[in-house]
């Protein structure tokens, strides 16, 4: 018998294999104890949601991608064996490298540190991120909306 955890409570699967854990180490920020002590209160008492709301908002203060995260991450980077001859990305593995991080069952901790990790990916990768409505939509090319000339001197 398998036991799945994804909720508060655990989901039993027939004889299904059991799923490989995750590549991607959580690490969790030194703060994450006050973070789960404020959620806990929230829990417990609607009154206090503002007290969580520092976690998503300040920035400076509350860095979700830890160092140890941020050397998971760089494996991942856009590397010369990822770029065509033409000097395209590469999209096939560029997919690889996003399913390795994002795989299912990957747990990030909160919504700003899956938010971070996904503009520190998209940086070297030059793709765009945003985030609205409890989602990330991540783009890969051209606008279809914008019209973009290219420049003179097409080195650049």
């Amino acid at each position: 018998m398998v036991k799945l955890v994804g909720s508060d409570e655990d989901q039993e699967m027939g004889d299904a294999e059991p799923t490989p854990p995750p590549k991607l180490a959580l690490h969790l920020p030194s703060f994450y104890p006050e973070v789960e002590k404020v959620k806990q209160m929230c829990l417990e008492s609607p009154k206090c949601h503002h007290l969580a709301k520092p976690f998503g908002k300040d920035k400076e203060k509350y860095v979700w991608l830890t160092p140890e995260l941020e050397v998971e991450i760089r494996k991942h980077f856009l590397s010369p064996e990822d770029i065509s001859e033409s000097k395209e990305r590469n999209i096939e593995s560029l997919e690889a490298h996003m399913e390795e991080i994002f795989k299912p069952g990957t747990k990030f901790a909160s919504h700003r540190r899956l938010v971070e990790v996904a503009q520190f990916i998209a940086a070297p990768w030059v793709f765009n991120v945003s985030h609205t409505g409890g989602k990330l939509i991540c783009s890969y090319g051209d606008s279809k909306s914008k019209k973009h000339e290219k420049h003179a001197n097409p080195d650049k």
